[in-house]
């Protein structure tokens, strides 16, 4: 979890149980609709996360092979 998702977390505790039960649905189609934008992105920087290393790892083994060799 990063800093934003903490705080999202915190400001839903925040807010739920201090309205009815209507403006509590509101809140959670809100908050459920702000964490799937929080998931989408966290898989775009796993994706381009994944393809740096990917991509360290194989110039990091060429490294170590042309230094044994």
């Amino acid at each position: 979890m990063n800093k934003m998702d903490k705080e999202l977390l915190e400001s839903f505790g925040r807010v739920i149980g201090k309205s009815d039960i209507d403006d509590q649905k509101k809140l959670f189609k809100l908050f459920y609709t702000q964490l799937e934008h929080h998931e989408k992105a966290a898989e775009d920087e796993r994706r381009n996360n994944e393809k740096m290393y990917k991509s360290m790892g194989f110039l990091l083994g060429a490294a170590i092979l042309i230094i044994l060799v």
